[in-house]
């Protein structure tokens, strides 16, 4: 249990502060609302991101190879990750 703090204090230079502090109380939780608050906020835009890239990459992402480009009129963008255009139409062949 203790590693984790013995590792933070390996890698760190020793601080007075840090030995002045008083121990911390044995029922304090590890994890903190604000530790929770920064898991789940970063969860969420990283989601938001992901989703942002698969369903609208094709229109904000260059691709600097040529040969792999999206074939839309003067595309430089990737190619899109889904199956189906917006209007339903299939956006890649089945071979």
């Amino acid at each position: 249990m203790d590693s984790l703090a013995a590792l933070a204090l390996a890698t760190e230079l020793p601080k007075p502060e840090l030995l002045n502090r008083p121990p911390q109380n044995r029922n304090d939780y590890i994890v903190t609302r604000k530790m929770i608050k920064h898991i789940v906020g970063m969860a969420i835009y990283q989601c938001i991101v992901l989703i942002a890239c698969l369903l609208a990459g094709e229109y904000f992402i260059v691709e600097p190879v040529e040969k792999w480009r999206y074939e839309r009129s003067e595309s430089k963008y990737v190619y899109p990750g889904r199956l189906e255009s917006w209007t339903g139409e299939p956006l890649y062949s089945k071979y």
